[in-house]
């Protein structure tokens, strides 16, 4: 039986990649605001980025929510 430690640290990476890419995707998505009025040459790059960061978002978190059991105790 896996404990309550073993059972987070192994979805540890997965919660770490569902903040970065969901930081990433806001930095692009912003970025890509302002770049539109700034340099608008540059500005689909970064909204097809934050496009990619987000489908990227939603598969790490289809891994996080996914199906599985807890188990409470020691």
């Amino acid at each position: 039986m896996r404990t309550r430690y073993d059972y987070l640290m192994s979805y540890f990476p997965m919660w770490k990649n569902h903040l970065r890419f969901r930081t990433a995707m806001y930095m692009c998505a912003l970025l890509g605001g302002a770049m539109l009025f700034i340099e608008p040459l540059a500005s689909p790059f970064l909204l097809a980025g934050a496009a990619y960061f987000h489908e990227r978002m939603q598969q790490a978190r289809a891994l996080i929510e996914s199906g599985r059991m807890v188990m409470i105790g020691n």
